[in-house]
């Protein structure tokens, strides 16, 4: 998280950094890229796709980047992910699950992001992952603007079985009001300080 005086700083999950040695794993439970917030928790269902798993599909459109996606493992309905501080989900790339460039009976048509603070919703955004013509429309760029959230969601079109696959979530941490406060307190203190020092000044 950023300091009192710093500007908080983007950060974007691509999941390039997490060895995944066989066809998927659950992406851990803590996962946070080096550097960024260490409070969050993924739920259960958040399962990495390498290269290998992905290609087995053979869709046109490729990952936004590699090697990693994420997806939600045996199609869960909603994925969360969670943290003590609040955030900004500023950006984030989805996909359906299709095979051959094709809709399957696994494909997730949409995708339905929220965002919720000490259990109350912020905000909430349903995007179709299909063009037209119901084929695959690729990875779409999401900006959801969810800001200030504890909790995010990610749910699928609402069947049980249907897949998504996500890459490269944007996040931002929001420093907590009594950050801000304590930052004010102490420029005034400094400013208080600096007048009386120009009135003896003056006065000498």
């Amino acid at each position: 998280m950023a300091s009192v005086a710093a500007v908080a700083n983007a950060t974007v999950f691509d999941f390039d950094d997490i060895p995944c040695l066989g066809p998927a794993m659950r992406l851990p439970a803590n996962y946070a890229p080096v550097g960024s917030d260490s409070s969050l928790t993924w739920s259960g269902s958040w399962y990495l796709m390498p290269p290998r798993s992905y290609e087995y599909y053979a869709n046109p459109y490729d990952q936004p980047s590699k090697p990693n996606t994420v997806y939600n493992y045996l199609g869960a309905w909603e994925l969360s992910l969670t943290s003590v501080s609040p955030f900004d989900v500023t950006s984030v790339e989805f996909a359906t699950l299709g095979m051959d460039g094709r809709m399957q009976s696994f494909s997730s048509a949409s995708v339905t992001l929220a965002g919720y603070r000490k259990g109350q919703l912020v905000g909430e955004i349903t995007v179709s992952l299909v063009k037209e013509n119901f084929v695959p429309a690729g990875f779409v760029l999401i900006q959801p603007n969810l800001r200030s959230i504890d909790t995010f969601l990610v749910r699928n079109d609402g069947q049980t079985g249907r897949y998504w696959v996500m890459d490269n979530l944007q996040m931002t941490p929001v420093p907590e009001p009594a950050a801000f406060g304590l930052g004010a307190g102490l420029g005034l203190v400094c400013l208080s300080g600096l007048r009386l020092a120009r009135r003896r000044s003056a006065g000498s």
